[in-house]
């Protein structure tokens, strides 16, 4: 797409109180969407600190998706032949890459959402790869929620835990800021007000 067709649709999509997420790679790719007005950069992998200044200038959020990252590195070390070819050159090559990335961004200031951009798996891993790439338990914990709902456009409903939010929220025995594998343990789960989960209790129908 052109400079011109990537404002047009930005504009467009803003105008009709849409976001909008790219999914890139190059720094190039990632600046020229910036400016275009893109509201989050999925990925990422070859940005630079000049990639993320007009990032943080015009609060676009990275969504880092590290678990995606390292379940293609491993399957690409043990197990290349459930690739296509020439895939899993590719990813030993640069899978490693978003990990060096994203200490460079909380560096920089780009404010962070949370995304495994797995499907379906362990969407919690996520947690542990940003805090070992960078983040605090504390900043990985927004980035799931306050900054993922405002990145979302639904901060008026759901990321934090006050009056007129959703009573929607999950809990663990300890606290994760201090222990991060609490963020794979989670014992109790509501939603809409109604518990789901409860660890040594039975939960509502």
């Amino acid at each position: 797409m052109t400079d011109e067709e990537m404002r047009a649709a930005v504009e467009t999509a803003h105008a009709l109180g849409m976001k909008v997420a790219a999914h890139i790679y190059p720094a190039g790719a990632i600046e020229n969407a910036v400016r275009a007005g893109v509201d989050s950069v999925a990925h990422g992998c070859f940005a630079t600190a000049q990639t993320f200044a007009p990032m943080k200038a015009q609060g676009t959020y990275l969504v880092p998706t590290l678990t995606v990252f390292d379940l293609f590195y491993d399957v690409a070390w043990n197990h290349p032949e459930l690739l296509t070819p020439g895939t899993a050159e590719k990813e030993i090559a640069n899978d490693l890459l978003a990990k060096r990335n994203l200490a460079l961004a909380v560096r920089s200031g780009v404010k962070i959402a949370y995304g495994s951009d797995i499907g379906e798996g362990n969407h919690a891993m996520e947690f542990g790869l940003l805090i070992a790439n960078g983040m605090t338990p504390g900043e990985a914990l927004v980035a799931a929620t306050r900054n993922a709902a405002e990145l979302l456009g639904a901060s008026d409903r759901v990321g934090t835990i006050q009056p007129g939010r959703f009573a929607d929220m999950v809990a663990t025995s300890a606290d994760p800021r201090t222990d991060a594998a609490q963020f794979e343990r989670v014992e109790f789960v509501m939603k809409g007000g109604m518990v789901y989960r409860q660890h040594g209790a039975p939960a509502a129908p």
